[in-house]
């Protein structure tokens, strides 16, 4: 039996050979546990495994591509996570990740082709950040293929993320800032825009305030939901357990009598009679 190595985290390890790719060398199947027994149980069960599917037929999941492992990935791995964590899978799977490996059978895919995709990422000026969830969102779809005997061993955890630098993010200017001040009043974005100068908002907090939000008393505005966007037409909305009061400073102050005259005419303002 194959020697028993100890990591650095204090777990025992051993390998398996399980067949050799197209240049002959070995393919290992890795087994890690607490104990070295712990190991050993596990390596007997997989070759008694082995041993008993030898003569049946390969199994169709064996011809998965990348793309469909990644949508059972995020159906069964990724259940639990909040709606912004799972929104953020989702996008870097179809956006980054699937126009180069969806069609690719998992066991053709190579290190090369994450390798590659994290360098067009650098190239185009991606954060040293970004790109790491992006590999890390490859990595963990493999790591599932891996788990569930789709493959032997995941090609793409070695790959390096180059440090691309921090980019810093350029405040607004005062020229930019005076320019909003003197065109908001009366534009139908106008207050909106002011809201994201004044509070911070992220633009998927502002699609998502209502009205009710909105103290203007106190000027007052409750942040508890964001929105995003699935197609041109709809947004959806989730709401979070936590919620915040962000106040509000001049100049939303002084729309606050003309939002609050325009809300009151909203609310009064008699319906339309039905047509015979």
């Amino acid at each position: 039996m194959p020697k028993v190595t100890k990591q650095k985290n204090g777990r025992y390890q051993r390998s398996v050979v399980v067949g050799k790719d197209e240049k002959g060398k070995p393919i290992r199947k890795f087994f890690t546990g607490r104990t070295i027994k712990e190991v050993d149980e596990q390596v007997e069960e997989y070759k008694r495994s082995q041993s008993a599917n030898a003569t049946e037929p390969a199994k169709p999941e064996s011809d998965l591509t990348f793309a469909q492992m990644g949508a059972i990935w995020l159906v069964e791995y990724k259940r639990a996570v909040s709606v912004t964590c799972r929104k953020r899978y989702e996008v870097n799977l179809r956006t980054h990740l699937n126009p180069d490996l969806g069609n690719i059978l998992l066991r053709d895919l190579k290190p090369l082709r994450i390798k590659k995709i994290i360098n067009d990422l650098a190239e185009k000026g991606y954060a040293e950040k970004t790109i790491m969830e992006i590999k890390q969102a490859a990595v963990q779809v493999l790591d599932a293929a891996v788990e569930n005997d789709y493959l032997h061993r995941n090609v793409f955890t070695k790959a390096k993320v180059p440090k691309t630098g921090r980019t810093e993010r350029r405040p607004i200017r005062e020229q930019e800032k005076k320019l909003i001040l003197e065109h908001y009043s009366g534009h139908r974005m106008g207050v909106p825009v002011l809201l994201l100068l004044y509070t911070g908002l992220r633009k998927g907090e502002l699609l998502a305030a209502e009205w009710r939000d909105l103290d203007l008393d106190a000027a007052l505005l409750t942040v508890n939901k964001a929105a995003w966007f699935e197609t041109i037409e709809w947004a959806s909305r989730f709401r979070r357990r936590t919620r915040a009061s962000v106040p509000f400073l001049f100049p939303l102050s002084s729309c606050r009598f003309s939002a609050r005259r325009r809300q009151r005419a909203n609310s009064s303002a008699p319906r339309p009679k039905a047509s015979a």
